[in-house]
């Protein structure tokens, strides 16, 4: 019992004076990622998920299209309006 009290006071004293020793960020400098993906192989399964999300965009066009916040845009039809659940759309 007197063995766990003594090593439960280091740990607190550990880390109370911890935050003391840290080091600040400093900005700039470099930084280093190693990876288990062969690059080539990450490359590969990148272009594996957007393809069917180019052929969507390039070939086939919705009547309706998310904008870059979020949003429904008009796509092929030039006006639309919605109900407040969003349910039905009206086309013209």
């Amino acid at each position: 019992m007197r063995s766990f009290i003594i090593a439960s006071i280091c740990l607190v004293i550990a880390l109370v004076t911890l935050p003391a020793f840290a080091q600040k960020p400093v900005p700039g400098g470099s930084l280093t990622v190693c990876t288990g993906v062969d690059l080539l192989d990450w490359i590969q399964r990148l272009a594996f998920h957007a393809i069917p999300r180019i052929v969507y965009g390039n070939v086939v066009e919705g009547l309706v299209r998310i904008d870059r916040d979020g949003q429904i845009a008009p796509g092929l039809a030039e006006k639309f309006t919605m109900t407040r659940d969003g349910k039905e759309y009206t086309f013209s």
